[in-house]
């Protein structure tokens, strides 16, 4: 079990990551865009980018609900 301050470091560092692996993606496809390479990609970062969503930060929103509850 992580204390509160190891906890945010880890909760940030998922963040980031989350921010900076879509960011990039949907940057490159913005560039590309009116080609077909452009679309795929950005259909690719977008998917990336939910499934992200739904990993990481689905279990970061439960653990943080639950240390909130607990310091109450």
């Amino acid at each position: 079990m992580l204390d509160d301050a190891a906890f945010r470091r880890v909760a940030r560092g998922c963040e980031v990551f989350m921010l900076a692996s879509t960011a990039a993606g949907l940057l490159l496809a913005w560039m590309l865009l009116p080609s077909v390479a452009g679309l795929i990609l950005l259909l690719a970062s977008s998917i990336w980018g939910m499934a992200n969503l739904l990993t990481l930060g689905r279990s970061l929103s439960a653990e943080r609900r639950r240390r909130s509850v607990h310091t109450r």
